[in-house]
């Protein structure tokens, strides 16, 4: 997937600086130019006709006009070409329409790194934009590197699926020079498989996980084959844990500075209802994390 248009939802906060800066780190690797939104729903904007009468609204609307500009006047120079665009509606609203409208192939926004209780309630805007946007959504967290000339280390996690597939082109074109990518399985067994208390059903647990096992290796064996780079070194893990919980635990014993993962898209009501594998991660992995939207358009 050629990133050349990345769209950055800023609130001006520390977060949301992160998300810059490795939106533009991305950028440079990819050669993409970057547009810088702020969603406002702020009435001082021309198309309110209180803002005329109220010159507090009118004041604070051009003070975050004016810190946008600032946003874009600080990163400019830098290699990206860099435009800045306000937009009159909730971020989750706002940056998806914004996204769609510009034509974007990422989008970048930050996120708040929330704790305990907090973390399990739902509502974070960075959700909520990976939800309801149809493009591809970096949900930035502050990284060592932070992505200076592409992610050094990715987890991408595969169900051998065609957005997996999509996915892993993702995480190259994202990747450094000499980066590191590990393909990244989680299975369980059938839960019929467990047989508790029946004669022979350990023996035959026991085939029926080394013949999953075997299979996911052939599978991954000609995707590392297809995939032979120069420029990163692919690995293959495997663990027998549910998707979401082995992802997780990977990433927190693997020290990635991004996962890359496919989300499939949905439309009407079930964009509102959490709980893909994709949704999960975004919200408890300590790295960044990409998810993909679409089908992978090439011909391997």
């Amino acid at each position: 997937m050629p990133i050349k248009t990345i769209i950055v939802g800023t609130d001006f906060s520390v977060e949301a600086n992160a998300a810059v800066e490795q939106a533009m780190n991305v950028a440079r690797h990819c050669g993409a130019e970057i547009v810088l939104v702020h969603a406002t729903t702020m009435p001082g904007a021309p198309e309110f006709p209180e803002a005329k009468t109220d010159p507090d609204l009118t004041k604070a609307f051009k003070e975050e006009h004016a810190k946008l500009i600032a946003l874009r006047e600080q990163h400019g120079g830098q290699g990206v070409d860099i435009s800045q665009v306000m937009v009159h509606d909730l971020a989750e609203i706002g940056i998806p329409d914004a996204a769609e409208e510009l034509g974007a192939d990422l989008v970048v926004v930050g996120t708040h790194g929330l704790t305990g209780i907090k973390r399990v309630l739902l509502g974070s805007v960075a959700e909520r934009v990976v939800r309801m946007t149809e493009t591809s959504v970096l949900v930035a967290r502050p990284t060592p590197n932070s992505a200076a000339g592409g992610y050094k280390k990715i987890l991408v996690p595969t169900d051998f699926s065609d957005i997996a597939h999509h996915a892993l082109h993702v995480a190259m074109a994202v990747a450094a020079d000499g980066a590191s990518i590990e393909l990244f399985h989680s299975w369980t067994l059938p839960a019929t498989a467990s047989g508790r208390g029946i004669p022979g059903a350990k023996e035959a647990g026991d085939k029926l996980r080394a013949q999953i096992a075997s299979d996911a290796d052939a599978k991954i064996a000609n995707v590392l084959a297809t995939h032979i780079s120069a420029n990163v070194r692919l690995s293959f893990r495997q663990s027998e844990h549910t998707p979401t919980h082995g992802v997780q635990l990977r990433l927190e014993e693997g020290d990635f500075d991004l996962c890359v993962m496919g989300s499939h898209g949905r439309r009407g009501l079930r964009r509102f209802l959490l709980g893909s594998v994709a949704e999960t991660t975004v919200r408890y992995a300590p790295c960044s994390v990409l998810v993909v939207h679409g089908k992978y358009a090439g011909n391997d």
